[in-house]
């Protein structure tokens, strides 16, 4: 995914070629021409839903869902999206310009919430408009809408919702959110998956530009900017899951005198691409998850941040590739 600009009513989602392909083929299996729209655009708006929880931190169970199913896709018009341990949202598709949103009376009831998602003329934009958690019509003015921004947290105020064929309730599973502990690097403390910049070189799969441009900091030289006091680096490779396409996520402290540290965050691709090169995009969000620093970048060219930070202080790195986004929460 190329990116996710956001503001506090809505989020929007560039629709790739893997969106299609999910559409495509569950449009493929419909005959009456009218049908295969519908499921077109419910396939569009679930996976454009999915994708916002995947960048919020909520579990979904996409291929468990209705909307995913292609015999439940031609007897129901049904855009579910099962979030785990919580119940089922229902993602409602519309067109540029509407002024409502339909939502057929066989999903009013056993769903936790409604979410509309607003798809452009030529389907590659989805945004996520808002979100009510009942409704009573099948046409609902888009003027109704809450903020799309307050989905997560009524979300994980929900008790945990009881399995009708068995009755057993089930305990939430809300993963809390873990941060790494920056103040902690200064005294040769690092979590797990953090490595040096010199052991990270040592790894033969790294491209020669990646070597290249980083070999210098192993050096015991006087470069003209400061060396940072420390610097670690992860590989997001098994996150991402992507064959040939490891990202480098490099942070370095640099002490000063005043009890405040600067922070340096470089987001880098570690090897050639393979064929076409998805934007590869990351940001720098407070601690309210408002997005303060952004860039993209092609191939082999680098992202980098930098800033001041004071103890106690908290930001998250968040990076999109391949549909793929992942967070990273620090404190410092």
């Amino acid at each position: 995914m190329k990116s996710d600009r956001m503001n506090n009513l809505t989020f929007a989602v560039l629709l790739t070629p893997l969106a299609h392909e999910f559409a495509e083929r569950f449009q493929k299996l419909q005959t009456n021409p009218l049908k295969a729209q519908q499921v077109y655009r419910n396939t569009l708006a679930v996976y454009a839903g999915d994708y916002y929880f995947g960048c919020s931190g909520v579990t979904t169970d996409l291929e468990g869902s209705d909307s995913w199913n292609p015999i439940i896709q031609t007897l129901a018009n049904t855009g579910e999206l099962i979030v785990k341990n919580k119940g089922s949202l229902e993602c409602r598709p519309v067109m540029a310009g509407s002024k409502f949103f339909h939502v057929p009376a066989e999903v009013w009831a056993d769903r936790i919430g409604y979410v509309v998602v607003e798809l452009n003329s030529d389907l590659t934009e989805a945004k996520l408009l808002g979100y009510l958690p009942s409704v009573e019509s099948e046409e609902v003015s888009l003027e109704k809408l809450q903020p799309i921004d307050d989905l997560v947290d009524d979300l994980m105020g929900l008790k945990p919702y009881v399995v009708p064929d068995t009755a057993v309730q089930l305990q939430p599973q809300v993963v809390p959110q873990t941060f790494v502990q920056l103040g902690q690097w200064l005294q040769n403390q690092f979590e797990e998956g953090w490595e040096t910049l010199e052991s990270i070189l040592d790894n033969t799969n790294l491209s020669p530009a990646f070597r290249t441009r980083y070999a210098y900091r192993t050096r015991n030289e006087t470069l003209e900017q400061p060396k940072p006091t420390v610097e670690m680096v992860k590989l997001l490779g098994s996150e991402f899951r992507l064959a040939g396409n490891l990202i480098a996520l490099l942070v370095g402290l640099t002490l000063t005198t005043s009890n405040q540290l600067n922070v340096s965050v470089e987001v880098s691709p570690t090897q050639e691409p393979e064929g076409n090169f998805q934007e590869l995009e990351a940001m720098v969000l407070d601690e309210t998850g408002k997005r303060v620093m952004g860039a993209t970048a092609t191939e082999t060219q680098e992202i980098n941040f930098t800033f001041i930070g004071e103890p106690g202080d908290r930001f998250s790195v968040r990076v999109i590739l391949d549909d793929i986004c992942l967070t990273e929460n620090f404190v410092i």
